[in-house]
């Protein structure tokens, strides 16, 4: 496609040859992928690519050297460079730096740190197909996880949104997923990690089962007259206790 038109002119009567301009493409550099990857329009000078090929990541601009002449080409000439850059596409996938992570988090609190998640992008740095954005897809049953982009654009954190309970889930398997901003240039797969989070205990207080008991007991009841009993449940599943 045509994507810059290059202008030069002659002082000379633009109806004979003398002052007719025609336009040719003398060299490329670099002369990769292919030597010949743009076509000038003889008359127009308009240019357009020519081959496929082209890759930001590997030859990110291209330097043509220009030739005006006239006389149908053969006559007086004068050349001009034409520089041209390469804007990115999003043709490589951001990758977990690491596929599979088991973490521990104690039970109970909200905003803890799970994971830190990295990714690496060979896309231009800074452009919305390099920046990422992350989705727990599954493992996360009760929704007791969220995962954002961390500040510097390349990795994902996790953190507990609701309190976690050992006694409940004593362990969740995440799959996350990474994706970048700009939509994927074809069919381009998606990098999964695995966070195996391990729920750690904590001692948690006993608790009275009920809370209150009404009671009622006549007057002038003797010293040691045994009021009530109250029976206390202690929440922690995984440790032996006592409760006094």
């Amino acid at each position: 496609y045509e994507f810059m038109t290059v202008t030069a002119t002659d002082a000379d009567d633009p109806d004979t040859d003398n002052g007719i301009v025609n336009y040719a493409i003398v060299s490329q550099e670099p002369q990769l992928p292919k030597p010949n990857m743009f076509n000038i329009d003889i008359l127009s000078g308009s240019i357009c690519v020519r081959e496929t090929g082209m890759d930001r990541e590997q030859w990110p601009r291209y330097t043509l050297l220009i030739v005006a002449a006239d006389m149908e080409g053969n006559g007086l000439s004068a050349t001009g460079t034409a520089v041209i850059t390469i804007t990115d596409s999003n043709d490589n996938p951001p990758q977990f730096e690491q596929t599979s992570y088991v973490v521990s988090v104690p039970e109970n609190k909200v905003g803890a740190l799970v994971a830190k998640l990295t990714v690496t992008d060979g896309d231009e740095v800074g452009s919305p197909a390099w920046s990422t954005k992350y989705w727990i897809i599954s493992g996360d049953r009760d929704d007791s996880f969220n995962v954002s982009t961390g500040p510097t654009q390349l990795e994902g954190i996790i953190n507990t949104v609701k309190p976690l309970d050992f006694e409940k889930t004593e362990q969740y398997v995440l799959s996350v997923i990474v994706e970048n901003d700009d939509s994927f240039v074809g069919s381009l797969p998606t990098s999964t990690a695995t966070v195996t989070v391990n729920v750690e205990d904590v001692n948690e207080p006993p608790e009275f089962d009920p809370k209150e008991k009404l009671i009622f007991k006549p007057e002038n009841s003797p010293v040691d007259t045994e009021l009530v009993i109250y029976t206390a449940i202690d929440p922690d599943t995984g440790k032996t206790q006592k409760i006094t």
